[in-house]
């Protein structure tokens, strides 16, 4: 009798054991599911408003309208000074000066947040 009910304390402190590592694998599994899902949804929006996607667009010169303007228009402040945005649109279009004139057309990159596949 004495080691019948050894022998079945010990099968309860194992299965209690089996219990306990069961739980703890089980949490374990649900807080890395929870810190994944959370950590793409929190890089996914971070993403979204720090990267500028570079695109191209054709326009036409207005009257009075310079290169110092298109670059305080279409530049990216944080990529470019606006002098390097003049250099190059000017290398874009082949231009050998800073003259624009109205009607014509010229290549320009703009930025966007949004991406435009």
């Amino acid at each position: 009798m004495y080691e019948e009910r050894i022998i079945q304390n010990k099968k309860r402190r194992q299965r209690e054991l089996r219990n306990h590592v069961a739980t703890f694998i089980i949490t374990s599994l649900f807080i890395l599911f929870l810190a994944i899902t959370l950590g793409s949804f929190f890089s996914k929006a971070s993403e979204s408003e720090n990267t500028l996607f570079k695109y191209y667009k054709t326009i036409e010169i207005n009257s009075g309208e310079t290169l110092w303007d298109l670059a305080v228009e279409y530049a990216n402040e944080r990529e470019h000074d606006y002098q390097d945005y003049i250099d190059e649109v000017k290398r874009m279009n082949h231009l050998e000066n800073d003259l624009i004139v109205s009607g014509d057309f010229i290549l320009i990159p703009y930025y966007s947040t949004e991406f435009k596949p």
